[in-house]
C-alpha cells in the first residue's frame, strides 16, 4: 500500500519507536526495515496465497506464488523472478515459506502433484513428499545444521520433516483449512 503505513521499530537498548513509516507503492512494511515485493514488471502475488519473507542480515529475501502459479522470490537487490529460473509450479491457493542461515535459503512449497517440494540457493528442486492435505502450505526454519519443515499430510496429520532428511509423523490433526508454522527458539537446534 502507498502512503504511511503505522510501525513500531526497535532498536537494542532504546525505548520502541512508533510512528508512519512512508513506503512507495511497490513496498512493504517487513520487520524493521523495507522489502520489494513486486516490480513494475511482475504483476505480483497470486489471490488467497501469501509472502513468506526470510530475513538474512540487513536484507530479506521473499518467496511468493507468482504468475502462473509458479514460485517466484524477489532478492534482496528488489529483483523478481522465477524461483531459479525455472517452472515451479505451486498447488492453487498454497503459499511457499521460506527460510535462511548464512546467505543461503530454502523454500519449502506444496507441489502440483500434492507433493511437499524443495528449491534452494544452490539450484537443487527436490520432490520430497509426502502428499499434502488440499490447499495446505508447509513452513519451513533454518537451525543448526540444515532446516526443519512441517507440513499437514493428506490425511491431516502433523508432519515434520528433520534437516536430515527425514520425516516422521507427530500423530496430531491439523484443523482442517489450517497450516502449522515451525519456528526456531533461538538456540539453533530447537524449535
Amino acid at each position: 500500500a502507498a502512503g504511511p503505513v503505522r510501525v513500531s521499530r526497535r532498536y537494542p537498548g532504546r525505548a520502541p519507536h512508533h510512528g508512519p513509516l512512508r513506503l512507495s507503492t511497490r513496498e512493504v512494511a517487513v520487520g524493521t526495515g523495507r522489502a520489494v515485493v513486486s516490480n513494475p514488471h511482475t504483476p505480483g502475488i497470486q489471490s488467497g496465497t501469501r509472502q513468506s519473507v526470510a530475513p538474512e542480515l540487513q536484507v530479506n529475501e521473499i518467496a511468493f506464488d507468482g504468475p502462473g502459479g509458479l514460485l517466484w522470490v524477489t532478492d534482496p537487490d528488489g529483483h523478481t523472478h522465477r524461483a531459479l529460473n525455472m517452472n515451479l509450479p505451486l498447488a492453487p491457493r498454497t503459499s511457499p515459506s521460506i527460510a535462511s542461515s548464512g546467505g543461503f535459503w530454502k523454500i519449502a512449497f506444496h507441489g502440483t502433484n500434492g507433493d511437499l517440494w524443495f528449491a534452494d540457493s544452490s539450484g537443487n528442486t527436490q520432490d520430497f513428499g509426502p502428499q499434502m492435505a488440499d490447499q495446505a502450505s508447509p513452513s519451513i526454519v533454518a537451525v543448526n545444521g540444515g532446516y526443519e519443515t512441517a507440513l499437514a499430510a493428506q490425511n491431516g496429520i502433523l508432519w515434520v520433516v528433520g534437516r536430515d532428511g527425514t520425516n516422521f509423523s507427530l500423530s496430531t490433526h491439523v484443523a482442517s483449512g489450517t497450516n502449522p508454522v515451525v519456528a526456531s527458539l533461538g538456540f539453533g537446534d530447537s524449535w
